[in-house]
């Protein structure tokens, strides 16, 4: 058994809008198949990778149609008349086609996705192909063109990839800030505590040495709430000054400490706006 604080820090981040090297490379340090059809049937690497990419449109109509069906967990800002940029991960991509695929511009998106990505989004193919709709174009945002972006936009499109290793129990503040966490392993001989004072891990190691014995249906009633939980998070910026705004604001905070330490690493690469966080 092993006791162990939480932390939230960086990981080491996609390229900018070049996923398919990453998630094989990602797929290699965690152990899992980096086979381009076994890829992108792995939804949890497919969560941690993403593109940021604009259209453009001779008629603003379709684009309000697909708007209407609000794409779930896309980001979607208006550049200027006709000129968007949407964002979002690969897994969440594909979702968007999926799920309105007779909207045109859907069916834009995924043949300039299959285009560019083939490895990544050919198996949504239609059998009966697709037509080019007229008048709506996608491309992929040039980083240049991207860092020049006013920050308001850009928080909304730059995402950040970060490991996190939590009680089990906290892992709810983060589904309350609509943050949905990749979990990568359950470690139930690993008890994450914020406090490892020796009163506290002398109490703990008792305790959790007592409920070892008895059966596992009748310990597992108790000691879940603090097994610990390693993941990823892979959020926009816009997500990470929310949920770090939010646990820093309580100076008794499960996770205040785990955040401070992530923060610090933020403000070195963004010094704006996470540097106006009040700590």
């Amino acid at each position: 058994m092993e006791i162990a604080k939480p932390y939230l820090k960086k990981s080491v981040q996609p390229e900018f809008n070049e996923p398919v090297s990453f998630l094989q490379e990602l797929a290699s340090s965690l152990g899992v198949s980096g086979d381009l059809q076994e890829l992108r049937e792995n939804e949890m690497l497919l969560s941690l990778a993403s593109l940021v990419l604009e259209v453009r449109l001779d008629s603003e109509s379709p684009f309000f149609k697909f708007l209407e069906q609000q794409p779930c967990r896309v980001n979607i800002d208006k550049l200027e008349k006709k000129h968007y940029l949407l964002s979002g991960t690969i897994k969440d991509l594909r979702l968007l086609y999926q799920e309105l695929k007779e909207q045109k511009v859907a069916k834009a998106l995924l043949i300039f996705l299959c285009n560019f990505f083939p490895s990544l989004f050919e198996d949504l193919w239609p059998k009966r192909g697709l037509v080019q709709p007229l008048g709506i174009e996608f491309s992929l945002l040039p980083k240049k063109e991207f860092e020049n972006l006013d920050l308001s936009i850009k928080l909304r499109h730059a995402y950040f990839l970060s490991t996190f290793q939590v009680a089990f129990r906290d892992l709810s503040y983060l589904y309350e800030l609509d943050i949905k966490p990749v979990i990568l392993e359950k470690m139930p001989e690993t008890y994450v505590l914020t406090q490892e004072e020796s009163p506290v891990k002398a109490l703990s190691e008792k305790l959790f040495n007592l409920l070892q014995e008895f059966p596992e249906d009748v310990s597992s009633l108790f000691y879940p709430v603090v097994y610990g939980v390693k993941g990823f998070l892979y959020q926009p910026l816009i997500q990470y000054m929310a949920f770090l705004t939010r646990f820093l604001a309580e100076e008794k905070h499960p996770l205040r400490e785990a955040s401070l330490e992530l923060l610090a690493e933020l403000k070195e690469i963004y010094p704006e706006p996470f540097g106006l966080i009040p700590v």
